[in-house]
């Protein structure tokens, strides 16, 4: 509810079978990424998924905890993506969570360049950016 999603978005995700009135942040960045052009797989482990374009890989990972009602993702779900991403052997990863994400995320973002938390203060410039694609 929070989300402005241009209508060329809004349809996109809809013809997916993506109603964006109760979509999760990940169902709406994996529909996000289709209508891209990335093939969007699910992942060996529940709640994982592996999108692929020009031979580029990228794990996406929800938030295991997205409906606890704890307003932020916990550390523990951080450092376990991390690890997770470490093994997969993605060229990136992608952590999605509708819910706040930790002050720490920042630092992990620094030391390991090739993965991304969205979190919900960040989920609106990530639909802004990729409208724009």
């Amino acid at each position: 509810s929070e989300l402005r999603l241009p209508r060329a978005v809004e349809t996109g995700l809809r013809a997916q079978g993506i109603d964006p009135a109760t979509m999760t942040a990940s169902e709406m960045v994996r529909g996000m990424l289709s209508l891209l052009g990335y093939q969007v797989s699910a992942g060996i482990a529940p709640g994982t998924w592996t999108a692929e374009k020009a031979g580029r890989r990228t794990l996406l990972r929800e938030d295991p905890g997205e409906g606890t009602p704890d307003p932020e993702t916990d550390e523990q779900a951080v450092r376990n993506f991390l690890v997770e991403f470490v093994s997969s052997g993605a060229d990136q990863g992608l952590f999605v969570s509708g819910k706040y994400a930790p002050f720490s995320i920042y630092d992990v973002e620094r030391r390991e360049p090739r993965i991304r938390f969205l979190g919900r203060e960040r989920l609106q410039r990530f639909v802004d950016t990729l409208a724009l694609s």
